[in-house]
């Protein structure tokens, strides 16, 4: 857990209780007490008056020993769904360039050091082993899509990710050395665009471009993944950047 801000204003229970939320996911979809109280850092109390909590307004269920999160936890996201027009405004644009590429289409904003999947098109076929959905956190430093974020950051703000974020190599091509990433921005940066060659999973390949609003503001990126047997590095330029990037001007202008 991130050390918690001494404010008079800050509510202690409440930053825990979105703690545990936050410590279920897809490989953690149903915990014990214990295993949350391992897994966000609260003794067995906290975490026990937190999921007791969350089970009383009905975001928690619990079968007297495993406890698991209700669909009611939607409702948490939904707001910001809603007032990003994500499903009224950027979809049907994200959903367009899926169906002239025949590929999936991803938006995803930063959340700290990764980047979060907020707007997803599928393809014709599903390219990741791990399925991208909406909620899907990516790593910033080994993915198209995060690479293309980074690099049109303030170069403040880029460098301290490149030094603090976690990389981790997926595969035996994965670029993990934090001067050579600091390299690669600088070359994105300079092409407009990313392209991942089978780092971040074996047989995939994805190319990613900025989100950058009127004023400069790079507020996140866009990419698709394909099939490194079926689309060359070189089609992936010629055909697949010039409709991506269509698109992210089209959800600036929708984010406005």
């Amino acid at each position: 857990m991130k050390s918690e801000p001494q404010s008079k204003e800050f509510i202690q229970g409440l930053a825990r209780g979105l703690e545990v939320i936050r410590a279920f996911g897809t490989t953690r979809p149903q915990m014990t007490l214990t295993d949350v109280a391992r897994e966000t850092g609260f003794s067995r109390a906290s975490a026990r008056r937190c999921l007791l909590t969350l089970q009383e307004l009905g975001y928690v269920r619990s079968d007297g020993r495993l406890f698991a999160l209700t669909p009611r936890i939607l409702s948490l996201g939904f707001g910001f769904l809603s007032s990003q027009g994500i499903s009224t405004r950027i979809h049907p644009i994200l959903k367009q360039a899926s169906q002239d590429l025949g590929e999936a289409v991803a938006l995803a904003m930063p959340e700290d050091d990764v980047m979060v999947c907020v707007a997803h098109a599928p393809g014709e076929q599903r390219i990741l082993t791990i399925g991208l959905t909406v909620g899907s956190r990516m790593p910033l430093l080994t993915t198209a899509i995060g690479r293309a974020y980074l690099a049109f950051l303030p170069d403040d703000e880029r460098d301290a990710l490149v030094a603090t974020a976690p990389v981790e190599a997926h595969t035996q091509a994965t670029i993990t050395d934090r001067a050579q990433l600091r390299l690669s921005l600088e070359q994105i940066r300079h092409a407009g665009h990313a392209i991942v060659d089978e780092e971040f999973e074996d047989g995939v390949r994805s190319i990613g471009v900025p989100v950058v609003k009127p004023d400069g503001t790079c507020v996140g990126a866009l990419n698709v993944i394909v099939s490194s047997s079926r689309t060359s590095l070189d089609d992936l330029v010629a055909v697949h950047l010039p409709v991506i990037e269509r698109c992210a001007d089209a959800v600036s202008q929708a984010l406005l």
